[in-house]
């Protein structure tokens, strides 16, 4: 782990916080993340951020050739489906032939960047949860733990950006479920450039939508870093299952209580605990209080999660049937009504918690 150096932690805060100032309340919520992180993919694997021993490399890899027939000029122009598989594929290309991580000189990996993590999108969490001051840069906590990838370190807690609604899973669910494709990830988003106009043929309407904002700040949440990861075993990344099992916990009403996160909380190879897992979790949970007790309404208030609650209060599932489905351990839709009720209400929840977010950004900017 290394600090940015401070002077130019400011320079690209201040370049940040330059452009979101000159922006309108739209151009902040739908932001393209994934654009701009093609674009400099695009960039590094045409040679302008690399070695030539890795560079030789991505000439003989599969995904990078598909990358290094990109013209830079044209990113704005490619389709939404094009620009996701775009982001995905550089994702994955930071291993050499043996599975070794590719790693600069100062020990970070080559590749691999990260919308949910983004330099911006965390200057965006400290700002909203009151960490970051844009009058005032001088001292900040962001922090770099992968070449192009920060956080935020405060209250002696690591925290990062997560992305709450998944694409991944659930589009590569749909495209089994219609038996366009059964690929693995690796496999699939370069399929779909080689046969871009059939798969564009295929998507609908409703999954074209989600497919414009399921990077923007409206699906993306700051969390501990022993989150992320570890609640897709158990949730598949569905946001109203993590909700359910949040719900649960500040209901208990407990800080000791492993309640309702013990249901969406596992284990992996890079967070193998899940007991310091949930504890985590509970650490930052523990952070929404009210009249110094637990407050499941300032937890959503605060994150601007109101679009994912009823009128009680209580999470909203995604399709009829989903919280007691997932308890047998099937999470993903099953027919084809549910799997546009999930993109349908997941790209107006999105476009909601957006404009919600820049709103309270206009109004600290």
């Amino acid at each position: 782990m290394a600090c940015v150096n401070s002077k130019n932690l400011k320079i690209m805060c201040e370049s940040i916080l330059c452009e979101i100032r000159e922006s309108d309340l739209d151009s902040i919520a739908l932001h393209d993340n994934a654009e701009d992180i093609a674009l400099e993919d695009a960039k590094y694997l045409m040679g302008t951020r690399t070695g030539k021993s890795v560079y030789e490399y991505m000439q003989d890899n599969t995904q990078a050739k598909i990358m290094n027939s990109i013209e830079l000029h044209s990113i704005d122009k490619c389709s939404k489906l094009e620009k996701v598989c775009y982001y995905y594929i550089s994702g994955d290309t930071y291993k050499d032939r043996d599975g070794k991580e590719l790693k600069d000189i100062n020990g970070y990996i080559e590749i691999g960047f990260d919308y949910d993590v983004s330099m911006r999108n965390v200057l965006i969490y400290g700002i909203l949860s009151g960490k970051i001051n844009p009058e005032n840069l001088s001292e900040l906590p962001i922090r770099k733990y992968e070449r192009y990838k920060y956080q935020l370190d405060i209250d002696e807690m690591v925290l990062r950006g997560d992305t709450m609604n998944s694409l991944n899973t659930v589009y590569g669910e749909y495209l089994k479920f219609k038996g366009i494709s059964s690929e693995s990830r690796s496999k699939r988003y370069v399929s779909i450039l080689e046969n871009l106009n059939e798969y564009i043929d295929n998507t609908p309407e409703y999954i074209n939508d989600y497919l414009g904002v399921f990077h923007t700040i409206g699906n993306m949440i700051m969390v501990p870093k022993e989150f992320n990861s570890p609640r897709y075993r158990k949730t598949k990344d569905y946001w109203d299952l993590t909700l359910k099992g949040i719900y649960k916990w500040f209901i208990k009403n407990d800080n000791e209580s492993d309640e309702g996160l013990i249901e969406i909380i596992g284990a992996t190879p890079y967070f193998p605990s899940e007991k310091d897992n949930i504890d985590s979790c509970k650490k930052w949970l523990s952070r929404y209080q009210k009249n110094n007790k637990l407050s499941w309404k300032k937890f959503i208030i605060d994150n601007s999660l109101e679009m994912y609650v009823d009128k009680e209060w209580k999470p909203i599932e995604f399709w009829e049937g989903h919280f007691q489905n997932a308890k047998r351990g099937e999470m993903n839709p099953t027919n084809e009504e549910e799997y546009k009720i999930f993109f349908t209400d997941s790209y107006k929840r999105i476009l909601k918690r957006g404009r919600q977010i820049a709103e309270k950004l206009i109004g600290v900017r």
